[in-house]
């Protein structure tokens, strides 16, 4: 699993747009938000982390006497061989009907296929700013390598 499923980053989905290079997975990855570049940075700096995907695949179960859909910000291999599934949110947007249904939906599919599942906001990403700004500096020396 290493083609996202969401690439047309000219599209309204999202804002905030990025796309770089992955030194990891040796392709361009595509992020809707500037909360979801910050994470990637965390993602592409992990050590332990050895695959990922951004918008990895379409979630459909049962919701509320309806299919539902939903699409994970990433999914995530570690080298131990353990998975997750991630979504990127402001804390701020966690009392969202509409989020609230979306973190919801990959729950209970993570439950149902044995998959980890973590919520992923700014208290997290950016507690660290000095951390994140050595990882921008980093990466776009060993881009340039």
């Amino acid at each position: 699993m290493n083609k996202p499923l969401v690439t047309n980053i000219s599209n309204k989905y999202g804002n905030n747009r990025w796309k770089s290079k992955s030194l990891k997975i040796d392709r361009e990855v595509f992020l809707y938000s500037d909360l979801e570049y910050d994470n990637w940075l965390t993602v592409e700096c992990n050590p332990s982390i050895v695959n990922f995907c951004e918008q990895p695949f379409l979630i459909k179960i049962p919701y509320n006497n309806t299919i539902r859909t939903s699409i994970p910000d990433m999914w995530i291999l570690y080298d131990n061989g353990d998975e997750e599934i991630v979504e990127v949110k402001y804390s701020n947007d966690l009392t969202k009907n509409k989020v609230k249904e979306q973190i919801e939906i990959q729950q209970l599919w993570a439950t149902k296929n044995c998959i980890r599942h973590r919520i992923v906001t700014e208290r997290e990403v950016r507690e660290n700013r000095l951390l994140l700004s050595n990882y921008k500096s980093l990466l776009s020396i060993l881009k340039k390598c």
